[in-house]
């Protein structure tokens, strides 16, 4: 399954709503200088999840708010975002069906909150990639698939196409292990949801310092109480002396008794 970008509409409260209609597959939005073109890319770029809307400008400041078809096999699906706004409405009919009455419901643009109750994991599930994870970096950190991971692979800007980097990645360095991963993941199928962490070299060193600053305080406690007892030493033969003569005394007292015993057996047997 995939998702499928069907067309986006604008509207304003004292303006004609605008559209455009995508075709299959891949398309191509061309045009002189400021005919609109960074204006649509920025809207869908929104519609799917970014938190800026798009810059305003003197043709857009007239819109308030857009509109953005998706196909999913045979369900259809409707976006909608307020310009001022961190949420979005769902519709789940075509982009043509839409008007005031067409049921809706409200979930978050973004994966801040619940992240089960964003735009991002509600689309994402459709297709099977709901809960993926993804490593991160080169400790095996991970983080859960987000439209935001591969807007930058859906909307391509004129300034990314005409760039010698990979269009694989977006142009940050932070995210760029995290994108080549999302690529791996795309190309196998298979996420990093198995991965083993590795501990970071200053996690590490922050945890051995910990547990020798344990140890330390541990002997230094046994010392003080080695420190103690060699200083009772006097005290302690005294008391050891005490010990061993307290023995000595019961002995002798147990072997009287088990003479007395023995006396007695004879004396029984003669009986």
């Amino acid at each position: 399954d995939r998702l499928t970008l069907t067309g986006i509409k604008v509207e304003g409260p004292a303006t004609q709503p605008a559209a455009v209609d995508f075709g299959v597959g891949l398309t191509v939005i061309s045009g002189a200088s400021d005919t609109g073109k960074t204006f649509i890319a920025n809207t869908v770029d929104f519609l799917l999840g970014a938190s800026s809307p798009p810059p305003d400008n003197p043709q857009s400041r007239k819109y308030n708010r857009a509109f953005l078809g998706i196909e999913s096999g045979s369900s259809h699906i409707t976006v909608e975002r307020d310009f001022r706004e961190n949420v979005v409405q769902l519709y789940e009919c075509a982009l043509a069906s839409v008007n005031a009455q067409t049921h809706k419901k409200q979930m978050a643009a973004s994966l801040r909150g619940n992240p089960s109750e964003s735009l991002s994991q509600y689309l994402l599930s459709l297709i099977g990639l709901g809960g993926k994870l993804i490593r991160k970096n080169q400790y095996g950190e991970k983080s859960s698939l987000s439209l935001r991971h591969v807007a930058h692979l859906t909307v391509v800007s004129e300034e990314r196409i005409i760039s010698k980097s990979s269009p694989v990645l977006s142009g940050d360095p932070i995210s760029a292990p995290l994108e080549r991963a999302i690529f791996s993941f795309f190309l196998t199928g298979m996420d990093d949801a198995d991965l083993t962490a590795v501990e970071k070299p200053k996690d590490k060193k922050a945890r051995l310092n910990a547990e020798e600053g344990v140890f330390q305080s541990i002997l230094q406690r046994k010392q003080e109480s080695f420190s103690k007892l060699m200083a009772n030493d006097n005290d302690a033969a005294g008391r050891l002396a005490k010990i061993e003569n307290a023995i000595q005394e019961a002995t002798v007292i147990l072997s009287a008794t088990q003479n007395q015993i023995d006396a007695l057996e004879v004396e029984r047997k003669e009986l």
